[in-house]
């Protein structure tokens, strides 16, 4: 939940979440659908003019507020956790673009993909509304994944062979910068 951290055109602290366009143009979401039942996907028809700019970020908020403007989705997201989808306009079947089911959720902890745009969802370290994700610390390539680049990266960097890999922050490349990195690799 949101306890504070964003803020909605009326000052309200409702629950929000996130789209992410990862496209170099930006995108129409009118007529296009969110919902929090994948079961009815046409649950909340997205209004004329909602445009999400190219590689933007876009809020939307879960008041059931309509009368607060068009971005503010007729349901709420659950607190125990529930699932969150967006699907495309008739004309294309009503498709699934995305979704994701969600479990318990704590206020102002964010969950998404990490970095914007990919395929990993994993909790945040920080909330980031309107602003990029925060990439997690073991991903040393920057690409997105954590793999076997990574580590690749992170054992020429243990060995002296490229850019350290001091995890831990003690200023020495020593074993539990390993730690740290098989615990971010594996969360």
């Amino acid at each position: 939940g949101n306890d504070g951290v964003a803020l909605d055109n009326f000052g309200e602290d409702d629950d929000y979440f996130e789209l992410y366009n990862d496209e170099d143009t930006a995108v129409d979401l009118s007529g296009r659908f969110l919902t929090d039942n994948l079961s009815a996907p046409t649950k909340w028809e997205i209004p004329a003019g909602v445009i999400i700019p190219a590689k933007g970020h876009l809020l939307f908020w879960a008041d059931e507020d309509l009368n607060q403007g068009p971005l503010h989705a007729d349901f709420k997201l659950s607190k125990s956790g529930e699932e969150i989808g967006l699907f495309d306009r008739a004309g294309n079947g009503f498709a699934e673009i995305d979704a994701l089911a969600f479990g318990p959720q704590t206020d102002d902890i964010s969950e998404g993909r990490s970095p914007d745009g990919s395929a990993c969802i994993r909790i945040l370290p920080s909330v980031s509304p309107g602003a990029p994700n925060p990439r997690g610390i073991a991903d040393l390539t920057g690409e997105g994944l954590l793999d076997l680049a990574d580590i690749a990266l992170f054992v020429s960097a243990f060995t002296g062979k490229s850019r350290p890999a001091d995890l831990d922050g003690n200023g020495i490349y020593e074993l539990t910068d390993i730690a740290h990195f098989v615990t971010a690799f594996t969360t």
